[in-house]
């Protein structure tokens, strides 16, 4: 169940040992899941009375602040990425692939307002689902329009709220989370 050979053996050593007291994080993996889960091992000798000679052993569930710390470092490096980019296009691609990196989705859109034509477009998308299209562009029926119009976040329950093209088939759970004026 431990992610790491090593936290097998530490542990080995730990209890043929039996003379400190140990604290460390280790990592269980599931196949089922496919999302490892974090604890953090706390164990120490029992020296006297009945259970003398063994160990009183505790592991804490520390997963949701590991996820938490690694999308903070995700963020940090994302922020240092878009410092240094120069091209529109590849601040959006760089803000997609993290966003989606970090939410753990089945993909990510970033649709942008295109001010000359008068619309916004699908410029930029990451996942499992993507289309390879990029050139989808948002009738003004659609909830995705209306979010961006209303600056309001919205959650669709039924994904056949959106346009009858397709993409979206399937999708059980779908946010629109727009972007001031830019895009969303």
């Amino acid at each position: 169940v431990f992610a790491e050979a090593q936290t097998v053996e530490r542990l080995q050593r730990l209890y043929k040992h039996n003379n400190s007291t140990e604290r460390f994080e280790c990592r269980l993996h599931s196949d089922e899941t496919e999302r490892d889960r974090w604890l953090e091992h706390w164990s120490k000798p029992i020296n006297t009375g009945l259970y003398s000679g063994g160990r009183i052993v505790r592991y804490y569930d520390i997963t949701s602040q590991r996820r938490r710390s690694q999308a903070i470092k995700r963020l940090h490096t994302t922020t240092r990425k878009l410092m240094e980019i120069n091209q529109q296009d590849d601040i959006i691609t760089t803000f997609v692939n993290a966003a989606f990196e970090v939410m753990r989705v089945d993909v990510i859109e970033f649709y942008s307002w295109n001010g000359s034509a008068g619309h916004l477009e699908l410029t930029e998308c990451a996942g499992s689902k993507t289309t390879g299209e990029m050139s989808r562009v948002v009738s003004e029926q659609t909830p995705i329009w209306s979010a961006f119009i209303q600056r309001e976040e919205r959650r669709l329950d039924d994904p056949t709220e959106l346009e009858s093209d397709g993409a979206h088939a399937g999708d059980s759970d779908l946010m629109i989370l727009p972007l001031e004026s830019y895009g969303g």
